[in-house]
């Protein structure tokens, strides 16, 4: 049985959005924009998966186990190619995205997002490898989850970046503005610094 990408795998993330958005406004009261840029984030997160995760073949005798040819805890043993400067395409944004969900008070909970981002994939790679009996379309790679971890921090610098030329072009004034701009403004403001020891930079 091969499980692809298709209508059935986009209702259950759907469905787990809605949940999970429920609990949200339940437990934290949380509504208004918030909600436009955690959707946003889902709909990144759901198409993360489609180029990660999927397809692949549950419990089938169909394909020979190739786990063991499939996995690399080298890094860089065939140097840096195409698919590791895709790996930080694909992650970067995460970290420009990630503030606007997320509280990120110290850089080192980004740097922690950025770690686990990788190591996440991977292991679902892995997992789902062994669920259909050792046989995997991809290449479960420690290479990946450094790539993923610079593309997050590659988008984080974005993020900061354009935080700097944002509030600068609004004159760091939060009155007048959108109620979408005005939230994009408070997560420009609330970044922590790169050179502030307190956040831990």
């Amino acid at each position: 049985m091969m499980v692809d990408f298709d209508i059935i795998s986009i209702l259950a993330g759907f469905a787990v959005f809605v949940i999970a958005a429920a609990v949200l406004r339940y437990i934290r009261n949380i509504r208004g924009m918030y909600f436009l840029f955690l959707f946003i984030m889902f709909l990144y997160l759901l198409n993360v998966a489609k180029l990660t995760l999927f397809p692949f073949p549950l419990a089938s005798d169909a394909f020979a186990p190739n786990i063991r040819q499939s996995l690399n805890l080298i890094p860089f043993i065939n140097g840096v190619g195409r698919t590791d400067f895709y790996n930080v395409l694909l992650m970067a944004p995460l970290g420009f995205g990630a503030p606007f969900v997320l509280k990120i008070r110290t850089n080192k909970k980004l740097l922690l997002i950025a770690f686990l981002s990788g190591i996440v994939i991977e292991s679902l790679q892995l997992g789902i490898a062994l669920v259909s009996g050792g046989f995997t379309f991809r290449t479960i790679d420690v290479n990946d989850v450094i790539f993923n971890f610079v593309g997050t921090l590659v988008g984080y610098v974005l993020l900061h970046v354009f935080a700097k030329v944002f509030l600068r072009l609004v004159r760091n004034r939060r009155n007048g503005l959108t109620a979408f701009w005005a939230y994009v403004f408070d997560v420009c403001v609330s970044l922590p610094k790169f050179n502030s020891k307190k956040n831990g930079s």
